[in-house]
């Protein structure tokens, strides 16, 4: 072998060695860069979430603060002893009703310690006249039928109670605005209803979900 086909065969493994070098080191730092971009793409999600969660969250207490006015507003102005919304949830396959507004009188018990979590398979019969019904009032509580949620509002110490139905941008039930009395009371029940009806037009496309 002579010198010129050493120095050939030095110069092809050399170059060889080179490239390879030089394709390892692209690779790397291909990778170093789609790594790099992976990771500011998930930040720059990550960041978009929490900022999403932040504007939500500030549109639920801006919403909160004007249904818990509208409810308060609507109990003063007929002296009411209790007002409250009871939602159905979760959305999209009801199961339960829960409470989350209600603003009371003061001294009257709460009725979000009545309803909360309640299953609609427990009262079947009220469960059903609230999600059919646009209006309901029940003079006193015997015209109640349902047994659980008779029983529940007079614990409770309802008298008279007055429902008007919430429906969501689907025209599906999302909750019943109750206006309740824990006395007697004479009301002119025209304008009550005529109050509710305002105020759920109001309030029942801005009405957060309830969250369990």
């Amino acid at each position: 072998m002579d010198i010129t086909e050493i120095i050939t065969r030095a110069l092809s493994v050399l170059s060889a060695i080179v490239v390879g070098w030089f394709t390892y080191n692209q690779t790397a730092h291909n990778k170093r860069v789609e790594a790099e971009m992976a990771r500011k793409e998930a930040d720059k999600r990550y960041k978009a979430e929490i900022l999403r969660a932040e504007q939500e969250n500030s549109r639920r207490r801006r919403h909160s603060a004007l249904i818990y006015g509208e409810l308060g507003d609507l109990r003063g102005d007929y002296d009411a002893c209790r007002v409250y919304i009871a939602q159905p949830h979760p959305m999209g396959d009801i199961e339960k009703v829960s409470i989350y507004y209600e603003v009371k009188r003061k001294g009257v018990e709460s009725m979000r310690n009545h309803i909360q979590q309640l299953a609609l398979a427990d009262i079947p019969q009220f469960g059903k006249e609230l999600a059919d019904n646009g209006y309901l009032h029940y003079r006193c509580i015997d015209e109640v039928r349902d047994d659980v949620a008779h029983t529940m509002m007079h614990v409770a110490g309802t008298k008279q109670l007055f429902i008007t139905r919430l429906l969501d941008v689907n025209d599906d039930w999302c909750g019943s605005l109750f206006v309740e009395y824990t006395r007697k009371h004479k009301v002119d029940e025209r304008r009550v209803r005529h109050a509710m009806d305002e105020l759920a037009k109001s309030i029942h496309l801005i009405l957060p979900e309830y969250k369990e």
